[in-house]
């Protein structure tokens, strides 16, 4: 009877015998677009019970045949089969290696479904936002196409859009299919809108004047202008960054935050009344101020551990600090003495006397050379090995 150890694959017992040799003429070919099929020859030695089937280095299967069929593997996929030969003692062989690619993946025939509850979420005389929910395809979809009857108007990869340029007053069929990264289309889900009355008021805001900048910090810049002008009054304004809306604001100035130091961007704003007509847009470019020295050291590293200890080695994890800029390493120290760096969350300490007590620390730095305080942790290496001495009387004699 075989004895199995991890995965499956046999130990040897006491007295084994010696271990066959490895298989020999090993083949593997696809099978398919997710197999592959081995054989081999059973080597040139007497005892052998089975032979074990490796891939990519991890145990797959077990068998008493010369050959093996292995499945559930990736399409277009190369991988790497070993086999060993096994006795009744529980004795492998060497591996024999060869190296198989999978079968073509199928095309990909099958559409996405149609996008769910496409519904309206927002109509006004002149445009419709539309919203769905997410479709379902067995390879991923890549985008939904965004129809007013024939005719495409928007593509996204997102689950909304907005529909500008309509008449007032008017009723629309918008479809919305999606696509995956085959060029499958589902069939469109549909809805019928209606867009809002037409406004009494149809004539546009003046165009601000004046846009300058107040002020530029390393990563803000205020705005101002003077106040637009509209037949009929002005309600708000948009302020756009590099050709994107970035806020909407009625007061004449804006602040927009979180810019990049030292970068040259263009701002814009348009005008526009209660009816939703926008007058044309005018724009500067203004540049935030050059980026400011890093003096702020990360966070101190937390949960320092202990997690593995032998005679000449610790092992220390901990979680990750945060940096406002970004932490790039890890010290480990012995005292005052750095003993190890990296750029991750654990750290092997070796060298070291066994059966001895350390008071280590973990600080962590930043690309400016702005170090943490250190997080302590205390650790033993493990006793010292104990040494055999044999006597020439035959007493044994101990010593640790």
């Amino acid at each position: 009877m075989l004895v199995f150890a991890v995965v499956g694959v046999p130990f040897a017992s006491a007295g084994a015998a010696k271990p066959p040799k490895p298989p020999v003429d090993l083949t593997a070919s696809a099978s398919g677009p997710t197999s592959l099929s081995v054989s081999w020859h059973e080597p040139d030695a007497k005892g052998v019970t089975g032979f074990a089937v490796w891939i990519d280095g991890s145990f797959a299967r077990l068998t008493p045949q010369t050959s093996a069929t292995l499945t559930r593997l990736d399409c277009e996929q190369r991988y790497r089969i070993e086999v060993e030969a096994l006795d009744g003692f529980g004795n492998r062989s060497p591996r024999a290696g060869i190296a198989a690619t999978t079968g073509s993946c199928p095309a990909d025939t099958t559409p996405p479904e149609s996008p769910p509850k496409l519904h309206a979420t927002g109509v006004v005389a002149t445009s419709v936002d539309l919203d769905w929910n997410a479709s379902k395809d067995d390879r991923g979809v890549v985008e939904y196409g965004v129809w007013n009857g024939t005719a495409k108007v928007a593509t996204t990869a997102k689950t909304a859009a907005r529909i500008t340029g309509l008449d007032c007053e008017q009723t629309y069929t918008f479809g919305v299919d999606a696509a995956d990264a085959a060029g499958n289309r589902s069939p469109q889900s549909k809805v019928i809108v209606t867009t809002k009355n037409c406004p009494v008021d149809k004539r546009a805001p003046k165009a601000p004047k004046n846009l300058t900048l107040k002020s530029a910090t390393a990563d803000a810049l205020t705005v101002v202008w003077d106040a637009a002008t509209d037949n009929k009054g002005v309600t708000g304004y948009d302020v756009w960054l590099d050709g994107a809306p970035a806020t909407v604001t009625a007061a004449t100035t804006a602040t927009l935050t979180g810019l990049d130091c030292n970068r040259r961007y263009l701002v814009e704003v348009d005008a526009f009344d209660a009816a939703g007509n926008h007058s044309p847009r005018v724009g500067l470019n203004a540049s935030t101020t050059a980026c400011l020295r890093d003096t702020k050291p990360p966070t101190v590293p937390a949960n320092v551990r202990v997690t593995g200890v032998t005679d000449a080695s610790v092992t220390l994890a901990w979680d990750a600090s945060t940096d406002d800029r970004g932490v790039v390493e890890y010290g480990v120290w012995d005292g005052t003495t750095k003993v190890a760096t990296t750029s991750g969350t654990t750290a092997t300490v070796s060298g070291l006397d066994c059966g001895h007590a350390y008071a280590f620390g973990v600080d962590a730095a930043d690309a400016a050379g702005n170090r943490s305080a250190k997080s302590p942790v205390a650790a033993s290496s493990a006793v010292c090995p104990s040494v055999r001495y044999v006597s020439l009387t035959g007493a044994d004699y101990f010593m640790t």
